[in-house]
């Protein structure tokens, strides 16, 4: 990447949530202006010296010199994005990750790919709409995939097992006991539920541990 001035440059770059149900829902056309419409927001607000261009579907990017990023202006318009009229409006939940260019040899698909890992972060997110990104994002996601890839293994080699939380009635007499997952792993040590539990409920395959778990505690009452 060649950049025409001396100092730190930003790339932004934007994804609407849930875009293909605005495709789907409102049709192909209304999913047409949003496109436009999200250009012609850059088109007027973007400072003189940014670069921006549209990447694929609702992705656009921003090449900013760092000393014109407003990034309160820009929170202030990815927050009140919304189509359809005054009466009859809908908000769509932009949000947007900045990437800031340390190495300008570092390959742009690279530095993309970074700004959408930090887009990645706050996906679920409502309140939050920027995010910056950073290493620990990066180690983040690359701890949840390979927790996601370890998983088939880790039930099979029986590391994810059950540990029981005595229950007690009024005397203080144990009635029974309730299954807790806890992970062991033979690289990483005792995870805690907190490591793993909702990473695997975003991705769905909490259903395995929990089949895993009923199996075990059926077990035990056996």
């Amino acid at each position: 990447l060649i950049l025409n001035e001396e100092g730190p440059y930003v790339l932004a770059v934007s994804d609407i949530r849930s875009f293909k149900l605005v495709n789907d829902t409102c049709g192909r056309d209304t999913g047409d202006q949003v496109l436009v419409k999200i250009a012609e927001i850059i088109r007027k607000e973007a400072p003189s010296g940014v670069c921006y261009a549209r990447l694929e579907a609702d992705h656009f990017a921003g090449l900013f010199p760092m000393e014109r990023l407003d990034v309160n202006r820009m929170d202030e318009l990815v927050r009140s994005f919304r189509i359809g009229n005054r009466e009859n409006s809908l908000p769509l939940f932009l949000h947007v990750g900045l990437y800031e260019i340390i190495d300008p040899s570092t390959p742009v698909l690279v530095m993309i790919d970074r700004a959408r890992l930090a887009i990645a972060g706050i996906r679920n997110e409502y309140e939050i709409r920027i995010a910056w990104y950073d290493e620990k994002i990066r180690s983040g996601i690359l701890f949840e995939q390979n927790l996601l890839r370890a998983l088939p293994e880790a039930l099979e080699r029986n590391e994810i097992r059950p540990y029981l939380q005595p229950q007690v009635d009024a005397e203080g007499k144990v009635i029974g006991a309730e299954a807790l997952a806890r992970w062991i792993s033979p690289e990483a040590g005792f995870l805690s539920p907190g490591q793993f539990i909702p990473i695997l409920e975003r991705s769905g395959a909490i259903a395995k541990v929990d089949r895993r778990m009923w199996e075990e505690a059926f077990r035990i009452l056996k």
